[in-house]
């Protein structure tokens, strides 16, 4: 008797998964409130600053910028001045009062070797903080003229102040309280930082800040035409002794 051939049994059918087929998407979690609005304000701070000024930058950009609709922004935000306000001029104000605590380590001092070392942590201080704030500085001072002088004198001028008041006691006590002077002494100090700043953002060959803060301390502590004064001395010298 010929012997029977067994039929294959049949398998299950694999589950979709099993086969390859891709798995269901899984969903996305939500964006706290929070969340959104930071995104909102990063978003904010690239559209301004790819426009150049507050003006040219519109809800629309920035709501691009976020992948979200121009409604969202609204939710969080009443108007594009405020959303300017907490993108741009807020970080503004905490990077400036920052710079100016750190002058606090500015004691009266007469002896050389401490001016030279509470100067260079002055300056260094300042540059590092204009380095951080640069872009979004750029923005207040140079775009519209009323935030302009609205974000000059109610910030930058403050920062010139407590420098002031803190140069007066630091560098002028012997010489007298001379206000002046002593706010064109924080000016200085100011422009000198943030233009090494910007040479370091902007230049081809950025110039070195540890460096350049070393020797603008000695310039500044010792003169900026001492070199140049006692050469001329000592050329007038014999001829000033005839």
């Amino acid at each position: 008797m010929a012997s029977r051939k067994k039929r294959p049994t049949r398998r299950a059918a694999a589950p979709e998964t099993q086969r390859g087929a891709p798995e269901a998407p899984k969903s996305r979690r939500r964006m706290t409130a929070d969340e959104r609005r930071h995104s909102i304000l990063e978003a904010a701070r690239k559209a301004f600053a790819a426009a150049g000024d507050a003006t040219g930058t519109t809800i629309k950009d920035i709501a691009k910028a976020a992948g979200i609709s121009e409604g969202v922004i609204y939710l969080h935000f009443a108007s594009k001045d405020e959303l300017f306000f907490e993108a741009i001029v807020e970080p503004l104000h905490a990077a400036i009062d920052r710079a100016v605590r750190n002058t606090a380590h500015l004691t009266p001092a007469k002896v050389p070797a401490l001016k030279r070392a509470g100067t260079r942590v002055l300056l260094l201080s300042l540059v590092r903080s204009f380095q951080e704030i640069l872009p979004e500085l750029g923005l207040v001072l140079f775009g519209d003229p009323l935030k302009a002088r609205r974000f000059y004198r109610s910030t930058f001028a403050k920062m010139e102040r407590e420098l002031a008041e803190a140069w007066e006691d630091y560098s002028l006590r012997e010489v007298g309280r001379e206000w002046n002077r002593a706010k064109s002494a924080a000016l200085a100090h100011i422009g000198i930082a943030l233009m090494v700043a910007l040479d370091m953002r902007l230049a081809k060959e950025p110039i070195d800040a540890e460096q350049a803060v070393s020797d603008l301390t000695e310039l500044i502590v010792s003169g900026f035409f001492r070199e140049i004064d006692e050469t001329a001395s000592r050329k007038a010298g014999p001829k000033a002794a005839g």
